[in-house]
């Protein structure tokens, strides 16, 4: 019943013969077994036959099926804190035995400690089709700060066991480390004097003992009142903390402009880009204390009485007042048209404007009138910009005024295209003699307004099952002056991550550069090569950022995996035949090759040319009927009903036909089987045993082209009818 069909038979030798033979029906049941054993015996004889020696034959069944035992995936990734990673082995096939398989683990870049390496075995129960098996290995969560660290599983299968390794005989497991560091200015709050000549600002690590690897975070300063290039060196510098490193930090030297500024201040920032650093104080203020002295008269103008004999003239001083200080005054007589004296100012210490903007209006105030035109020559210095960013002015009259006044002048920005970052320049001015003021300078900040261009070219690919795919990353915008980012990420879709292709997950995304001259970048995603049917797969990719100067062109692109597995589906036979009594007639269709999911095919009846069977009076038709193939299921049968009529036939033939198949399934041979449908047998016998011998002619054609179907050669068909004439019910 489930390796053979058992028979119990009766064997008739006839006259003059000494050699019968029978035949035992073996099932094919795809179990791994191993050699089986069954008897066949004489059970009785008639009286006075011996029963000689050997009186029993034993039939060995020599089982055709390999049990393939593999791991289910070339790679697992687990993220230290989930405290298990679940490893599993599959079977091709099944299997009446159990089976104990041996899983052991070896090191790449891990250590002891970071999991639970110790053999185990796993028990592979018995199974009637494939079987997937798993065992959990216990991963450490350790509280240190490392590398992404991997390790090999394999395994042993006993040499008793009838199965043998498959493909993917080991399999890596990546650990995905979550510890972080803290890192933070501490101190956070610096004096310095303008003398000074540097500030060192220390970065701390609050538990450096958790490092086994560097760790990096970035510094930069961030002009206040104090302005980078005037009044302190800018500092745009990576710190590195390795294991052990408990502070770190950064020179940042004071330019002593003996310009009386007063207290002047300015930020050092702490960034990062390293997912295992938390910065718990990003931000460290600098105050410069100005060292220089500045002496002015206590008012610009005073008014006296000729009468008064004198006037009280008072001067005051500003700055370090610690020390004795003599300074110089005069008197001079005023030339009325020479405009002396006269207060000058920059409206604002620092100007914003955008790249795209046309230009920036810098603005001078007087505090006091001018009885004639003032010409102020200006000037200009670069900080971060370069040649070409701007356009420079020379200058600008301030006309006659009796009071306080304000001008303007226009300085170009160019707008170059270019993919920058926020640059700035200096404006300074001259006036005639006698001028003075106290915002002397002033700030222009260029945010840029371009952006790269970025995005998948092309966006659809196709790969097959034993390939990889190289996906291509295009930036549009070629000209730029910094680097930008964007990130990339896989989604599942048919395909599935770690069962299909080796992805990358959006909370651990692949981060792509682009340097100033670089167009292209290209990541490759390994496609994981099983040997089960699954069909045309698709995953995506996708691109993010948080880059502002980058926009995403098209952010999706789409990978086709083409099947490399072979799955064919036919008839068990290229015929089968049927009374019309007894109908219906049972059809079966077999599947070669591993499939994942349900498959559905399709049959079809179909009459022979010329028309032999009649649908609908013959047989009943079929048209796209389904058949369905469970993963485990390898052979799947229909009946097909026959129509039973009065009228006395011929032999009848039509067809099936399987009609349809999914993508990539293959028709093997047969894909087409003949039905036969006989007339009802007991017509025949009623006519023989009726004596009604003048139908043999009739019967003798009938015979001949069952003979003919049979491809039976010199059967002597009247001895046959003449058989039946004897033993009808034979």
């Amino acid at each position: 019943g489930s390796d053979y069909v058992a028979l119990r038979l009766s064997i008739t030798f006839a006259a003059n013969e000494d050699r019968v033979c029978f035949n035992v029906t073996i099932l094919d049941d795809r179990l791994s077994e191993g050699v089986e054993n069954f008897v066949a015996r004489i059970s009785s004889v008639p009286s006075g036959v011996d029963i000689g020696n050997p009186d029993t034959a034993v039939i060995s069944i020599m089982d055709d099926e390999t049990l393939i035992v593999e791991f289910e995936v070339s790679e697992y990734t687990v993220v230290e804190n989930e405290g298990t990673v679940a490893v599993c082995l599959r079977t091709n096939i099944g299997n009446d035995a159990p089976i104990n398989v041996i899983v052991s683990t070896s090191n790449v870049a891990t250590s002891d400690g970071d999991y639970s390496g110790a053999p185990q075995v796993i028990l592979i129960p018995v199974s009637t089709g494939p079987s997937r098996t798993c065992a959990d290995i216990a991963i450490t969560n350790d509280n240190t700060v490392e590398n992404d660290e991997d390790f090999l599983v394999s395994f042993e299968i006993p040499p008793d066991t009838n199965a043998n390794e498959g493909v993917i005989t080991s399999t890596r497991v990546l650990i995905i480390d979550d510890d972080t560091v803290e890192v933070g200015f501490s101190p956070s709050v610096y004096s310095v004097a303008e003398d000074g000549i540097f500030v060192i600002v220390t970065v701390i690590s609050r538990n450096p003992n958790l490092l086994e690897r560097e760790v990096t975070v970035n510094i930069q300063t961030v002009s206040g009142t104090a302005v980078d290039g005037l009044d302190f060196v800018g500092n745009n510098e990576v710190l590195t903390f390795g294991p052990g490193d408990s502070s770190g930090s950064t020179l940042i030297f004071i330019n002593n402009d003996n310009l009386y500024e007063g207290t002047e201040d300015f930020t050092v920032i702490l960034t990062t880009t390293d997912s295992a650093v938390e910065i718990f104080q990003p931000v460290a203020d600098i105050t410069i204390t100005d060292d220089d002295v500045r002496v002015y008269f206590e008012s610009d103008s005073y008014v006296v009485s000729e009468t008064d004999g004198q006037v009280n003239i008072c001067v005051r001083r500003e700055g370090d007042t610690s020390g004795s200080l003599t300074i110089y005054v005069a008197t001079e007589e005023l030339i009325p048209t020479q405009a002396q004296y006269f207060v000058i100012d920059f409206e604002a210490p620092e100007y914003t404007v955008s790249e795209n903007g046309g230009s920036v209006s810098v603005c001078l105030r007087t505090s006091t009138g001018n009885a004639e035109p003032v010409t102020v020559v200006f000037s200009t210095r670069h900080v971060t910009t370069s040649d070409g960013d701007y356009r420079t002015i020379s200058q600008v009259i301030i006309p006659a005024s009796p009071g306080s006044s304000r001008v303007c002048v226009d300085i170009p920005i160019v707008d170059d295209t270019i993919v920058e970052n926020t640059e700035d320049f200096i404006v300074t001015f001259e006036g005639p003699p006698g001028t003075s003021g106290t915002t002397t300078f002033t700030r222009v900040v260029i945010v840029d307004n371009d952006y790269a261009q970025i995005g998948f070219n092309p966006s659809v690919y196709t790969v097959s099952e034993d390939g990889a795919a190289v996906i291509i990353v295009e930036n549009l915008t070629p000209q730029l002056e910094r680097d930008v980012i964007v990130q990339f990420y896989t989604v599942d879709g048919s395909a599935v991550d770690g069962t299909d292709f080796v992805g990358v997950t959006e909370s651990h995304p692949e981060v792509l550069t682009f340097s100033p001259g670089e167009t292209l970048e290209f990541i490759i995603i390994p496609i994981v090569d099983d040997t089960i049917f699954e069909g045309s797969e698709e995953f995506k990719g996708t691109l993010t950022t948080t880059d502002a100067a980058v926009i995403i062109t098209q952010p999706n692109a789409t990978v086709h995996i083409n099947e490399n597995d072979v799955v064919r589906v036919y008839f068990e036979n290229d015929s089968y035949s049927v009374d019309e009594e007894n109908g219906p007639v049972i059809v079966c269709v077999v599947r070669e090759g591993e499939i994942a999911d349900t498959l559905t095919i399709q049959i079809s009846t179909a009459e022979l040319v010329p028309p032999q069977a009649t649908a609908g009076a013959d047989f009943l038709p079929l048209s796209g009927i389904p058949i369905q193939f469970r993963p485990d299921e390898y052979r799947v049968c229909r009946p097909i009903s026959i129509v039973r009529d009065d009228e006395p036939e011929d032999i009848e033939d039509f067809s099936v036909i399987i009609t349809t198949a999914p993508p990539g399934v293959l028709f093997g041979t047969p894909n087409r089987t003949i039905i036969s449908i006989y007339d009802e047998p007991t017509v025949i016998t009623a006519q023989v045993c009726g004596g009604v011998c003048d139908r043999l002619d009739k019967i003798e054609a009938m015979l001949q082209k069952i003979c003919d179907k049979l491809d039976v050669q010199d059967v002597q068909l009247r001895d046959i009818v003449n058989a039946l004439l004897i033993e009808p019910a034979k």
